[in-house]
């Protein structure tokens, strides 16, 4: 109840600028826009159903009441329909540029996915571009085939104790121990001590214990819902949502830990071949900054890293999971395409057996698609220019964006949708409507390295293990990503 009366507290101070949202919106041109009265007039529909973990079910109400253009806040444009995904997210001179949605992920410094400067963005992508060359990714392999042989030895041992087994929380151990080896020299080891229970120096020199998982996820929420609106981010240390004030606790924290990592990084003087070694010699021959600044840079690199490469993909892989276990027909097909690949289940899984298995990145793709944990529309700010789309006239300085989860299951896209059908992706080129990586030149830039865990560990638990849902219901909440609760499974080694 308490968390009810703060909420309803917070939401009270936000009415104080209903009338002049009123008056603005009125004085705007998208009148022609239709959606629901509430966000019409105020960011605070957008706000409310973001902070409640619902805003991509929100969305895809309003498209089916409003059609495939709604307005979702005063000066936001959400838009269901193929000719939108190369309008917005598409390259080119007339490209559109990220909103100010992003200035609410920034940690120390802007990193390449919160940078909004074009310029800027292109100069952070050249530099981590070399980190994620294919000769980058086929050095990382090693330290992933060593940390996927841990967790196989780790899920063995809890398999001779229990049968049940929260798959889950050892894929995000898995996941972080890959991600923190690469990121900062060494992993942070929580599939050795079987939680993510981490200790940390703050600032103040006081040293605490967090969850990583949840830091990374109420960081990343309250990014999402400050970044609804400039006003409301303001606002937001006065507000007595609870919630609020322990996310930017976590996201301080997550900060601190990652910018003590990185310093001591530069203190050691280690020279290993990784991704954080790439970066600082990147960095060290084109930027010429303070080693405070340099340090400030890295981290914001690295905390982007750690959230996009371990937390996502940790998600996304237990999502597929499930999928393929609900669907025996798809289960049964990937087996055969992964044993007719890789033979014997006996030893460690070399990436190039699996590599063009054609049926398993099918699956995985089908699996981003179909739970879409990038659910929500990425914005971007229409230029000077203005833009027409769909025969409709949007002024500069809108906000559009293509609802990644409402697209991902528009039966006008994809015909069939409520379906997981991974042979759709073997059938037609239909990647220009998918979104699970971003699109254009803001695309993600460690979308490979992301797809090389999943068909390594997803091959891998595949092979390995006999599995069973402990519940056929995929439960999820969302932040900014649609994460799982849990994934429990029934487990034993194959014989």
């Amino acid at each position: 109840m308490h968390y009810y009366i703060s909420f309803g507290l917070s939401l009270l101070l936000g009415l104080l600028v209903l009338l002049g949202s009123y008056v603005w919106v009125k004085s705007r041109t998208l009148n022609h826009i239709p959606g629901p009265i509430l966000a019409r007039l105020t960011p605070l529909w957008l706000i409310y159903y973001a902070r409640i973990g619902k805003r991509y079910m929100a969305v895809e109400c309003a498209h089916k009441v409003y059609g495939d253009m709604v307005l979702i806040s005063p000066n936001h444009v959400s838009i269901c329909h193929p000719e939108a995904i190369k309008a917005i997210y598409g390259n080119g001179p007339n490209a559109l540029v990220k909103s100010q949605f992003y200035n609410a992920f920034i940690s120390l410094k802007p990193s390449v996915f919160s940078v909004i400067d074009s310029r800027e963005h292109t100069h952070r992508r050249r530099i981590l571009s070399k980190a994620f060359s294919s000769t980058a990714l086929q050095s990382f392999i090693p330290t992933m085939k060593h940390h996927v042989s841990a967790f196989t030895s780790k899920i063995d041992s809890i398999a001779a104790r229990s049968n049940t087994v929260d798959l889950l929380a050892f894929i995000n151990y898995l996941t972080v121990d890959i991600l923190s080896d690469l990121a900062f020299g060494a992993p942070l080891g929580f599939l050795e001590q079987e939680s993510d229970l981490i200790a940390i120096k703050t600032s103040q020199g006081r040293h605490i214990e967090e969850h990583f998982s949840s830091m990374i996820s109420e960081r990343e929420h309250l990014a999402a819902v400050l970044g609804i609106s400039s006003y409301f981010r303001y606002l937001s240390p006065i507000l007595f949502d609870p919630f609020i004030r322990r996310a930017r606790k976590s996201s301080s924290s997550l900060e601190q830990l990652a910018y003590s990592k990185v310093l001591e990084r530069f203190c050691r003087g280690q020279n290993k071949d990784d991704i954080l070694q790439r970066l600082i010699d990147s960095h060290g021959t084109t930027e010429h900054h303070q080693l405070g600044d340099r340090i400030e840079i890295l981290t914001a690199e690295t905390v982007t890293l750690l959230i996009a490469g371990s937390d996502s993909t940790a998600n996304s892989i237990a999502a597929i999971l499930h999928l393929v276990l609900i669907h025996p027909e798809v289960h049964k097909k990937l087996l055969l395409c992964l044993e007719d690949a890789v033979g014997s289940h006996k030893g460690p899984i070399e990436f190039k057996q699996i590599a063009n298995v054609a049926y398993l990145s099918a699956t995985i793709i089908e699996g981003l698609r179909y739970h879409s944990i990038n659910s929500i529309g990425l914005p971007r700010e229409v230029s000077s220019h203005g833009l027409v789309i769909l025969g409709k006239y949007l002024p500069p300085g809108t906000e559009v964006s293509v609802p990644a989860w409402t697209a991902h299951h528009s039966n006008h896209i994809w015909g069939d949708p409520q379906l997981f059908r991974p042979e759709r992706w073997l059938e037609s080129d239909i990647q220009q409507c998918f979104l699970g990586f971003g699109k254009g030149k803001r695309a993600c830039i460690g979308k490979h390295l992301a797809q090389m865990q999943m068909q390594l560990i997803l091959s891998t638990i595949m092979l390995r293990y006999d599995m069973e849902l402990e519940s056929k219901d995929l439960l999820s909440s969302e932040g900014f990503l649609n994460r799982l609760s849990e994934l429990k499974v029934f487990l034993i080694v194959k014989a």
